[in-house]
């Protein structure tokens, strides 16, 4: 049954990103270029675990997610195409609350990504309070980094990034980190909460 939600939880957050990265929308003639707009959404959707492995450099605990879960690349790739390119994809997706659903998913798995890179962090660096937030906020803002940096190398970078000007991505990511950190390993001890009771939540 726990398999099975988190089938859904994982089908739902693709289907959420699919519909809000949309290459083709930055410029009519990124259309067709389908490896293009497959890349850019699966930084989107899956850039926050891919970025944490490559910082955290410990696969035996943080592996990159689509070389640890054989079902994010077959659920991605058909959320994807589904949404993107087929007219009753574009439909559905388009009704609020198939959309208020999909938007759930995709929050309660950044909130995840960013207690658990914050949890390992402890771990790994304790005591050094500066890396187990800048962890907790990449768990959290890892894909609009990584879209921003494509983007970027393809001239469709119109706004500030996200690094150099945090938006609710960078902003919600810290704040969830440091709530985290601050209710489960540094508030007094009678206060705080274990990281159990967190992921029950």
């Amino acid at each position: 049954a726990l398999g099975s939600g988190r089938s859904v939880l994982l089908a739902a957050h693709c289907l959420w990103c699919a519909s809000r990265l949309h290459l083709p929308a930055l410029h009519k003639d990124d259309h067709h270029r389908y490896l293009l707009s497959f890349w850019f959404t699966f930084l989107g959707t899956f850039g926050s675990g891919a970025l944490s492995a490559f910082l955290f450099m410990r696969p035996d605990l943080h592996p990159v997610p689509a070389m640890k879960d054989p079902r994010l690349l077959p659920f991605l790739v058909a959320a994807w195409y589904f949404v993107q390119y087929t007219y009753i994809g574009h439909r559905i997706m388009s009704a609020s609350p198939v959309r208020l659903l999909c938007r759930l998913s995709t929050t309660l798995s950044r909130a995840g990504r960013i207690c658990n890179n914050s949890e390992l962090a402890v771990a790994l660096y304790p005591g050094v309070y500066g890396a187990q937030l800048v962890m907790g906020t990449v768990g959290g803002a890892g894909g609009k980094l990584a879209c921003d940096t494509m983007k970027h190398c393809l001239g469709h970078l119109m706004d500030p990034a996200e690094v150099s000007l945090p938006g609710w991505s960078m902003r919600s990511g810290f704040l969830g980190s440091a709530v985290y950190l601050a209710f489960v390993h540094y508030l007094p001890e009678e206060l705080r909460l274990e990281p159990q009771q967190v992921s029950e939540w």
